[in-house]
């Protein structure tokens, strides 16, 4: 028998078949995992195009943390609050600050509508069968306490409204190497619950498309240049507790004021005049009541004073003051009980031109002459901001509005408008510029 013929061919095709289906199912698998393999070293290394290092559950640790403050030139970092890193790393950063590092923080306003959702949302939510914010527990304080924790240094801190999307730090090192920490936080979820993403730009790193550290970078600048400084957050912030302040002491004003005698009117002037020398229907409206309400008054004081304020304005030929005590003469009314243009320009050199301007005035003649009541007779809309503005300045004033089919002033305007405008210093201040620069344009010959 020969070689071949005592081959068992039935036993090697058995052999070769298994062997091959093993192969080639071990090629498959292969092949499965390496596409998988190859699927990830693919996104990972999209990813390292766009500037991600990494990815993890750890936010920034302390070595990074110590050498971000200790060795970069500038650290540019965005919160909502940021109390719980700014409070732990007060020393880092005022230690930065000290050797010449430029450190600028942004973090929410304390009166945004930004706050008031995240509150809501914390409020709302649980996790492991705890509230995520207690309350009581306002977001707006804890910024307040970091204003005043970094008040006396030479932190950049500024305040945003809305353009907030997600908290980061930049930290610039004098090679011109940038590092990133993003983190990826989603309300109601807080930061310490949320993943960090870490990222690096090269200085002489070439590319084309997208770069996540510099759209941290675009994003924080914009927002930055645009953001306010604390100086005008707290002027903000603080205008209710002024006023409410200022409130408390007008009452006690006025109870001192109860051991004098006599009354002031004060008419809330109103323009434009008719045929430029009359005043209009509403402003006669007003002086018509003003004159009835001194008739009562002299019944129950021995001296009762009307103020007619007011400007110029436009191209009227007299000031409304003038043209406001001329119709009330006509009327009969004494003219040693008449107030106008001599207290303008003894209390408001600048001018008499709205209406805080005419309680200012008005509260300087009822406190120099030791007055016993103040009143006001206004525009039913105006009614609220005169309030306000006689609070201001240490008053509080009995009103008797006058209401017409059509008034100058709008409920609307003077609620979303006039009021907060003239609320916030800052903004009342910049009105009052503009509003004296315009007279002063018209005025001129």
């Amino acid at each position: 028998m020969d070689f071949l013929s005592s081959l068992k061919w039935n036993e090697i095709a058995e052999t070769f078949i298994a062997d091959f289906s093993v192969a080639l199912i071990m090629a498959l698998v292969g092949a499965f995992f390496l596409n998988r393999y190859i699927t990830k070293i693919n996104f990972s290394k999209h990813l390292n195009d766009l500037g991600f290092e990494n990815a993890s559950l750890r936010k920034q640790s302390h070595s990074e943390i110590n050498e971000m403050f200790s060795s970069a030139v500038c650290i540019k970092m965005i919160f909502v609050s940021g109390t719980h890193f700014l409070k732990e790393n007060e020393a880092n950063i005022k230690g930065a600050l000290k050797r010449g590092a430029r450190v600028e923080v942004l973090v929410a306003r304390p009166d945004s509508s930004l706050i008031d959702d995240i509150e809501h949302m914390e409020n709302k939510h649980f996790i492991n069968g705890k509230r995520l914010r207690e309350r009581d527990n306002h977001i707006d304080t804890e910024i307040l306490e970091i204003i005043d924790l970094f008040k006396d240094s030479n932190l950049d801190l500024r305040f945003y409204n809305t353009e907030y999307r997600l908290p980061f730090k930049l930290a610039y090192y004098q090679d011109g190497t940038v590092k990133a920490w993003l983190t990826m936080s989603l309300p109601p979820y807080k930061s310490v619950q949320s993943f960090v993403l870490r990222g690096k730009k090269d200085v002489v790193e070439e590319r084309e498309g997208l770069h996540f550290v510099e759209m941290m970078e675009v994003h924080f600048d914009a927002i930055f240049e645009n953001a306010k400084s604390s100086e005008e957050v707290l002027n903000d912030y603080y205008a209710y507790k002024t006023y409410k302040e200022l409130e408390n002491k007008a009452h006690e004003n006025m109870k001192e004021a109860l051991n004098y005698e006599g009354a002031l009117i004060e008419v809330a002037a109103q323009h434009p005049l008719k045929d430029k020398t009359l005043p209009n229907d509403e402003f006669k409206a007003r002086l018509d009541r003003a004159y009835d309400l001194y008739h009562e008054l002299k019944q129950r004081h021995e001296h009762v004073k009307i103020y007619v304020p007011g400007d110029a304005h436009f191209d009227d030929k007299l000031s409304l003051s003038k043209a406001g005590c001329h119709y009330l003469l006509e009327k009969g009314i004494a003219s040693d009980d008449l107030y106008g243009e001599e207290m303008n320009v003894k209390y408001a050199k600048e001018g008499v031109y709205n209406s805080t301007d005419e309680c200012m005035v008005a509260a300087k003649i009822f406190f120099d002459e030791h007055m016993q009541k103040l009143y006001c007779v206004c525009s039913s809309a105006q009614l609220e901001r005169k309030a306000l503005s006689y609070i201001r300045f240490g008053a509080l004033a009995d009103f008797i509005v006058v209401t017409l089919d059509k008034m100058y002033h709008s409920y609307v305007d003077e609620a979303f408008y006039k009021i907060p405008a003239m609320l916030k210093e800052s903004s009342y201040q910049k009105e009052m510029a503009k509003t004296h620069a315009q007279r002063d344009q018209r005025n001129r010959p």
